[in-house]
């Protein structure tokens, strides 16, 4: 069950003069029994959790994160560690679309990915620390098989 909630509040921003009317629609990806009120505030919790993210990174006021504030988070996510042009450009096409822009829903998928990515990618690198025996640093054919039977519990 999909429930979107949207938020609408006004918030003064350092970059302009007058405060503006912020919308914002958060889908939780959850069950959420909207007759029970820990469920709700649970809920509103979290959608505030993402909003103060949001801002933490939404330096220019905009509502919007361009390449330069998305590469501050991922580097911030990923350890101090900035992400590849490549690792970049793929969040940027993939979650920004044409405008090369995330939005909040967009920020919180692209977020949820690249900790997602990030996570896999330390499990990989000791993967193959683990199963490179040639000290090669790559998998060669042999290598690479055991690791995969590794992946698949032994079966062949």
């Amino acid at each position: 069950q999909l429930v979107v909630a949207t938020c609408f509040q006004t918030v003064p921003r350092p970059c302009q003069s007058a405060p503006i009317a912020i919308a914002t629609a958060m889908v939780v990806r959850r069950k959420v029994d909207l007759a029970d009120p820990e469920s709700v505030l649970e809920m509103l919790n979290e959608i505030r959790r993402w909003k103060r993210l949001f801002k933490k990174y939404d330096d220019t006021c905009t509502g919007m994160l361009g390449e330069d504030q998305v590469q501050k988070l991922m580097t911030d996510i990923n350890s101090g560690k900035a992400p590849s042009p490549i690792e970049l450009e793929f969040i940027m096409s993939y979650y920004g679309g044409e405008a090369r822009a995330l939005a909040m829903p967009e920020f919180k998928e692209a977020v949820q990915f690249w900790r997602l990515y990030v996570h896999q990618e330390q499990e990989l690198r000791a993967a193959i620390a683990h199963f490179n025996r040639s000290g090669t640093g790559k998998l060669d054919r042999q290598e690479l098989r055991d690791y995969l039977v590794h992946l698949n519990m032994g079966d062949h």
